[in-house]
C-alpha cells in the first residue's frame, strides 16, 4: 500500500510511505449532510519512506517483523 503526500497545487508528492504485508483491521464510514468520512486502520510488517525537504531526499525503511532496518 502506498500513501503519497502533496503540497496544495503540486503534482509531485513531497513524501511517500510504502507499506508491505498490510492487513486492514477496521474500516468505518460516516456522514452528515455536507460530507462523507471514512477512517481506515491497518497493521503492517514493513514501512519505507521517502521525504523531500529543502531539495534533499531522505529515505528510510524499517521491518517490524525482524525489528531491523531494511
Amino acid at each position: 500500500m502506498k500513501i503519497e503526500v502533496f503540497e496544495i497545487g503540486s503534482p509531485t508528492p513531497f513524501a511517500t510511505y510504502t507499506f508491505s504485508l498490510v492487513f486492514v483491521t477496521a474500516d468505518q464510514v460516516g456522514s452528515n449532510v455536507n460530507q462523507l468520512n471514512e477512517s481506515v486502520s491497518f497493521v503492517f510488517g514493513k514501512i519505507a519512506s521517502s521525504i523531500i525537504l529543502n531539495g534533499t531526499t531522505f529515505d528510510s525503511c524499517f521491518n517490524i517483523e525482524t525489528n531491523s532496518n531494511c
